[in-house]
């Protein structure tokens, strides 16, 4: 059987950049590998950089003719704010052989809740920090899974791989300085601890363990950059906005695994219901592969990507921001060949601390997890 070559690498960072949404590669969203690792439909995709995001080129304003819309944050020393978070990559290779189609496939689920409050604000910008409460992370592959919530605490019967990376996470205090142009001027506090120095008195001692790695595909810099934008953001002028204005937003975006992807976000702000503004995304995707000789050879062969931003304009808080990306490539490297299909969602929803208190949804049972078999069956 032809060995999959490739994992959601590429389809997964490249409209997530567009919209905010940057999904990790399974590499950086899988845990630090067990004594006895989770069956893998095929061999470890080999790390991949980041691509980088050039700068969007200049928006093309199509100005409306509806309502004039408010959309400028509103910040006060000491505010608060919650929201529940959900980022989903679900990815599907399938190879044709004499013998039918083999098929492998991985799901990542993370989901939680973040606090933000406002420790500054005045007329050079805003000064916020974020902590996250709760997170609860799932690797599926196949019908193994292996999950951990921090509300499982310190419960030696419930702890795995992704125990120690989750509570690392949880909890710690990240400053990110914020200008008026809605641009970051710095992140603090979401860096990996330091290795620990070795004992210079035993140079025969083993090497002192390292200390647990925070999981930077939710709070590393390019996610806060990104995926958390519209927490303290929107890309949008806030001056003179009205219902029907439209605007395109151009970027290039590099995978140096398989090619160029060229995106235009079509926005529109459609409407203002009860003081909430909603605005609507989708995106174009121009795909150019690489050339050359043990290059990955790929062909988008179909997308949909999309984006619907809701936005409390009383508040002045964000209130709800979700995107979806379906993507399909074919690929082949050395005369291999595969179908690659997968499935990118990110959900934000502020936290009404005033509305009914919901009963808790208990974390996965590991022995009822669905097989990620079709990326079109996972919500």
């Amino acid at each position: 059987m032809a060995r999959l070559f490739i994992g959601s690498l590429a389809m997964a960072l490249v409209c997530g950049q567009a919209l905010g949404q940057v999904a990790a590669p399974p590499e950086t969203l899988r845990p630090p590998q067990p004594e006895k690792p989770v069956p893998r439909a095929g061999p470890r995709a080999e790390p991949v950089p980041a691509p980088v995001v050039h700068e969007p080129r200049p928006k093309i304003d199509l100005p409306g003719t509806g309502p004039r819309v408010d959309l400028r944050p509103k910040w006060t020393t000491g505010d608060t704010a919650r929201y529940d978070f959900e980022f989903l990559n679900h990815w599907v290779a399938r190879v044709p052989g004499d013998d039918g189609n083999k098929k492998g496939g991985q799901l990542y689920r993370s989901e939680g809740r973040l606090l933000r409050r406002v420790l500054a604000a005045d007329d050079k910008g805003i000064t916020l920090s974020f902590v996250i409460e709760r997170l609860h992370m799932q690797v599926s592959s196949g019908t193994e899974v292996i999950h951990y919530d921090s509300d499982f605490g310190n419960d030696p019967a419930r702890h795995n791989d992704l125990t120690d990376p989750v509570q690392a996470t949880v909890g710690r205090i990240i400053t990110v300085r914020v200008g008026n142009d809605g641009k970051i001027i710095s992140i603090d506090g979401n860096e990996n601890p330091p290795p620990p120095a070795a004992d210079p008195n035993k140079p025969d001692a083993a090497p002192p363990t390292p200390p647990p790695q925070v999981l930077q595909a939710i709070i590393g810099t390019p996610i806060i950059r990104k995926v958390w934008r519209p927490l303290y953001t929107l890309d949008k002028k806030f001056a003179d906005s009205r219902i029907g204005d439209k605007w395109t937003t151009e970027e290039v975006t590099p995978d140096p695994s398989m090619g160029t992807y060229s995106l235009t976000l079509h926005n529109e702000l459609k409407e203002l219901t009860d003081g909430i503004a909603k605005i609507e995304t989708v995106v174009d995707v121009d795909f150019s592969p690489l050339i050359g000789h043990g290059v990955v050879h790929a062909a988008l062969t179909s997308s949909d990507v999309t984006g619907a931003l809701e936005w409390d304009t009383s508040k002045g808080i964000l209130k709800r921001w979700s995107t979806s990306q379906e993507m399909k490539l074919d690929a082949e490297r050395s005369g291999e060949n595969q179908k690659l299909e997968t499935k990118l969602t990110t959900t934000f929803k502020w936290f009404d601390p005033n509305a009914p208190k919901e009963v808790p949804k208990p974390a996965a049972d590991p022995t009822k997890a669905p097989e990620p078999a079709d990326p079109k069956k996972t919500h």
